[in-house]
């Protein structure tokens, strides 16, 4: 009464009764607002004598104000892959309510949010790997069941925005060589297997070349996986470290050497037979010259007579052409044939006349007589040395004449003409 807040003979009111007049102390869905006049007293209790029969007592209601809740909305890390844009996942976020966990009241729910990239990496292909921290920050949300946002004191945490490698397959592709020779592996050589199936690099990117390694053995075969991959090197900003390069090792194929062996054309003498000479071939290698390589050699070749001639005593003098075949060599110092494409060129059979020599023996006549010839009257030595010839064959008579005429002369005087038959 008297304007202060301390009541007669020590009195106390220590509590009053309240009502919220529309419910909205227990109505956890009404919204953020002061509510003016919701608090009403409706009675009171009292000490140290106090009495309410005592007072006229008057009430006069208050406000009730219901505050913003504060929630925090973090944005969760997204990752993309280095040459791709992402379209930022709008449900990656994680809730933090004002009592730690993720739930809203009255069964409210935030559905997604809008992300933006900060600095744009969401949308640049070239930005390089790596993770790019607070890049992806919350601008706004989106919720359901009566979420409002104005109910809610709302926080915005940054994601990081992480930018992986991306994954790009090198093939090296098969490479051949000769047998003997060495290989200088082409670089250029392989194949390019992008993330996405095809063969190109994401911004005009380029793989010019390959570092290539082989040990792969000597003999003809095919080695595989005998070529492997052991670096590379780009252009068009192509950075090793913006890619997980898988490296695929390729095959080496050893192919047969090619080698050209000719028979040398071989002499015999009509009626007689010749043994082939097995080492008269000459050699032609795949580089033009007669060494094979690794100190190989091809010691002899295997011939043999096509119509044989060189066994028939009576084949005529003459040249036969591609008589002399071969069919087969034999190597030492590591040959082995089964490492080269061996292509044989006949040699010619020659066979060359008999040396025979035919001797006229003495023949008499009378003087003043003429003489007529004793056509049987000589002898034979064959080329080996006695008087008879190859294959049953015979010289029967000769033809004779006397070479200064003495046998028809009847005058010449008697006396012995050297050499006239």
């Amino acid at each position: 009464l008297d304007g202060d807040s301390a009541l007669p003979n020590g009195e106390s009111i220590d509590t009053v009764a309240l009502n919220s007049v529309a419910g909205v102390d227990v109505n956890t869905a009404s919204n953020v607002g002061s509510y003016a006049d919701e608090i009403e007293i409706t009675g009171q209790a009292g000490s140290n004598g106090f009495s309410a029969g005592n007072y006229d007592l008057s009430y006069v209601t208050g406000d009730l104000v219901v505050n913003q809740r504060a929630v925090t909305l973090t944005a969760s890390q997204q990752e993309r892959i280095y040459g791709d844009a992402i379209v930022l996942d709008n449900t990656a976020f994680t809730v933090t309510d004002l009592d730690g966990d993720s739930v809203l009241p009255n069964g409210e729910v935030i559905d997604t949010v809008a992300l933006n990239s900060v600095t744009g990496i969401d949308a640049t292909t070239t930005a390089n790997v790596g993770g790019y921290g607070d890049e992806i920050e919350i601008t706004g949300q989106s919720g359901s069941n009566g979420f409002n946002a104005s109910n809610y004191d709302l926080s915005y945490l940054t994601g990081d925005l992480v930018v992986n490698p991306r994954a790009v397959s090198l093939t090296a592709s098969q490479q051949e060589r000769a047998y003997g020779n060495t290989i200088i592996l082409d670089e250029t050589a392989f194949t390019i297997t992008d993330l996405d199936g095809d063969s190109a690099l994401p911004n005009g990117e380029v793989i010019d070349t390959v570092i290539l390694n082989s040990d792969a053995g000597g003999d003809v075969g095919a080695y595989g996986e005998a070529i492997t991959i052991t670096g590379q090197s780009g252009s068009n900003g192509f950075s090793a470290s913006n890619y997980d390069l898988t490296y695929v090792a390729g095959d080496l194929v050893v192919n047969p050497r090619a080698v050209t062996l000719t028979a040398l054309p071989q002499d015999q003498i009509y009626g007689d037979t010749l043994v082939l000479d097995e080492t008269a071939f000459t050699v032609t290698d795949l580089d033009g010259d007669n060494v094979l390589p690794n100190g190989e050699v091809i010691d002899t070749v295997t011939l043999s007579s096509v119509m044989g001639v060189d066994i028939t005593a009576t084949s005529n003098v003459g040249a036969y052409a591609d008589e002399i075949e071969i069919t087969g060599q034999s190597g030492s110092n590591g040959f082995d044939e089964n490492n080269y494409i061996l292509t044989y060129v006949s040699g010619d059979l020659i066979v060359n006349r008999r040396a025979l020599t035919l001797t006229a023996l003495p023949q008499e006549r009378a003087y003043g007589e003429t003489l007529v010839f004793d056509v049987t009257a000589f002898t034979v030595a064959d080329v080996d040395g006695d008087a008879v010839l190859p294959n049953g064959e015979r010289i029967d008579t000769v033809t004779e004449i006397s070479a200064t005429g003495v046998a028809a002369a009847t005058t010449a005087e008697v006396g012995t003409y050297a050499e006239e038959i």
